[in-house]
């Protein structure tokens, strides 16, 4: 889709969420795997700063997560940083988890969702790691799909759901622009429960 030639249709995309647009070809890259296994690494860490340091020593990992406290607005906050490595097939013997999973039973109310649980939450998830760097062998499932653990998870938004807002900075960018962004959800006074920092590593500047 070009500009001038569908000029409406263009404008639409650029703010559509997602929900604009149209694929007219795609080609996929399939890389095997040798196991379920995962080398699997969080790290607790303070400050755009110190995210970007650790996203810098990160750069040969295949896989980097980073959950962040939106409250903090780029100061302060506190985070885990989760990242993942492919381990030898040697070392590997795994099956998917038996545990039974947890299932949310009902639609919760919209006050359920308020800046006072997801305090609640923010402050909990980043003390549910003692250590502030934890080093394991895991299966991938926790790591990948974390919410997959209960069972009808979207329930815990209400009937009205959630929206996802996604966004792309220029790394040279990166931290002025994460801290603005920040600023304006905090400044928006709505609540999420989940923000979330991922890296391309293609725009990470050369060693």
């Amino acid at each position: 889709m070009f500009p001038h030639r569908n000029p409406d249709f263009y404008a639409a995309t650029i703010g559509g969420l997602g929900l604009t647009g149209l694929i007219g070809w795609a080609t996929l890259r399939l890389k095997p795997i040798v196991s379920r296994m995962i080398d699997y690494e969080g790290i607790q860490f303070h400050g755009i700063d110190e995210f970007l340091d650790l996203t810098n020593q990160s750069k040969d990992i295949e896989y980097t997560v980073s959950w962040i406290d939106w409250r903090s607005n780029g100061r302060n906050f506190a985070a885990v940083s989760s990242c993942r490595a492919t381990t030898p097939p040697e070392e590997t013997n795994s099956n998917p988890s038996s545990k039974p999973k947890l299932v949310f039973p009902f639609d919760a109310p919209g006050l359920l969702l308020n800046h006072l649980s997801v305090s609640l939450f923010n402050t909990a998830y980043f003390h549910k790691q003692i250590h502030k760097r934890v080093v394991s062998l895991q299966d991938y499932e926790p790591f990948f799909y974390p919410l997959d653990k209960i069972l009808h998870w979207n329930r815990m938004y209400g009937k009205r759901g959630f929206l996802q807002f996604q966004y792309v900075i220029p790394w040279e960018h990166a931290k002025e622009g994460t801290i603005a962004i920040l600023h304006e959800i905090a400044k928006s006074g709505l609540a999420s429960f989940l923000v979330v920092l991922k890296v391309f590593v293609t725009s990470l500047p050369p060693a």
